[in-house]
């Protein structure tokens, strides 16, 4: 045994008292954290560092691991910056987010965010931000304006089923239906399906024909252009009030 400036890699620092050695694990009595950045045995981790104790690691790092053994479980960590510890589960109102290329960046946030052109979605069940919304009993909608998985699209949105989202513009397809709040593929009882914006109308815009409930650029064969002064209508058979005449 040597006298040492500095313990071996796998050792740190231990002062207490008289006593000064390295060690391969911090005493838990008193209660020593292992800083893995300066090698030595502290009682409370340094600035920006996470504590991290289990079963098996009593330790202050820099971020928190993607994984560790506890136990022989695989138990996923996050860094919680409110107690600037590593959690299993994040405080309530904070979801767990991990960055899908960072794996230093496993985090606690109030908010999930945008990576690139991925949405990452609040999902208050499992309280971490996810890329798909779960579809649950009723289905649930990612929000991509607050970021969140709802079951009510809000701000006029649509619940898009094909994606899963809330939309401003249904797709092709699919008609904004006003009444159900959903891009469905029929409009509700007094409204036409009109597929330019591919919304649900009242009355079919100008130059365009309404029938069998859709908007549609002529009136198909066997039906006879009518106009009521309202809504340019394809209908199959000419009205007897007024007199009006299938040519």
């Amino acid at each position: 045994m040597t006298c040492e400036y500095n313990c071996t890699n796998g050792y740190f620092a231990f002062a207490y008292g008289s006593s000064r050695t390295c060690v391969q694990m911090c005493p838990s009595t008193p209660p020593y954290l292992a800083d893995m950045q300066s090698g030595v045995c502290v009682i409370q981790c340094a600035n920006d560092t996470y504590k991290l104790v289990n079963n098996t690691f009593r330790v202050c790092l820099d971020y928190c691991p993607p994984q560790i053994y506890n136990s022989s479980l695989s138990v996923d960590l996050f860094a919680d910056n409110t107690t600037w510890t590593c959690v299993q589960i994040c405080p309530y109102g904070y979801y767990s987010f991990s960055h899908p290329t960072n794996s230093t960046i496993r985090i606690c946030v109030r908010y999930c965010l945008k990576v690139g052109s991925t949405y990452y979605y609040a999902e208050d069940n499992s309280r971490t931000c996810v890329t798909s919304c779960p579809m649950m009993v009723y289905g649930s909608y990612g929000d991509q304006i607050d970021f969140k998985c709802v079951v009510s699209c809000t701000r006029d949105q649509y619940r898009d089923n094909s994606t899963s989202l809330c939309v401003y513009h249904c797709p092709n397809g699919t008609f904004a239906n006003n009444v159900t709040w959903n891009c469905s593929g029929w409009c509700s009882e007094g409204y036409f399906a009109e597929s330019i914006n591919n919304t649900c109308v009242r009355a079919c815009p100008s130059n365009l024909y309404a029938y069998n409930k859709l908007c549609l650029s002529q009136c198909p064969n066997g039906t006879f252009f009518y106009n009521d002064n309202t809504t340019w209508t394809c209908v199959e058979h000419c009205p007897s009030y007024p007199d009006y005449y299938a040519d």
